[in-house]
């Protein structure tokens, strides 16, 4: 009788960790799946604070009015092409016509290595970075914006409507050329 008891604890136990297993995972699941339509993931809003852009250096790199500090902000998720680049200077002539002088709301994801603040760029309610992808200004830059497969999908319209960049026979990806210009230094 010790033993039907025991062996009824040992089954009750098991099937309690087995449902506290599949409720985790299915947790999880929800979580990951959903998580960024609903702001939950990596993304943010952007702040109701505006910022005056005071300066495009390229593409994807521009500085802003912070209360009166100057700050540098790379755009989360594009790379643009370099400046001495085919194609750079336009990239860097559209944005700059695009937002050069004026208030822009920022989402701020985090810092790179260089300390610029990786961020969204909004202008009147515009995603500033997912316009450079759909115009063909930029490429998707998914070695740090894997999740967002979104930016692939605007990348590949531009493509296919041969938008901006994609004009040109065989563009080469900003990360690409930045290599080759390493090679040459060393």
């Amino acid at each position: 009788m010790a033993g039907s008891r025991k062996k009824r604890r040992t089954t009750i136990r098991r099937k309690k960790k087995k449902s506290i297993t599949t409720i985790v995972s299915v947790l999880i699941f929800l979580i990951s799946y959903f998580g960024d339509k609903y702001n939950l993931g990596q993304k943010g809003m952007p702040s109701d604070d505006t910022y005056r852009v005071l300066n495009v250096s390229d593409g994807d790199t521009v500085t802003i009015n912070d209360h009166g500090e100057k700050r540098k902000l790379r755009l989360y998720g594009i790379d643009a092409p370099e400046k001495d680049q085919e194609y750079g200077m336009e990239s860097r002539q559209y944005l700059y016509n695009r937002i050069q002088g004026k208030d822009i709301n920022i989402d701020f994801m985090s810092k790179d290595r260089y300390g610029r603040d990786i961020s969204i760029i909004y202008i009147s309610g515009e995603n500033i970075n997912e316009t450079m992808l759909k115009e063909g200004y930029a490429w998707w830059y998914k070695e740090y914006s894997k999740k967002d497969v979104q930016y692939k999908i605007y990348e590949q319209k531009a493509k296919s409507g041969e938008k901006g960049l994609w004009s040109k026979k065989n563009p080469v990806p900003p990360w690409d050329f930045r290599n080759k210009d390493k090679k040459k230094k060393n």
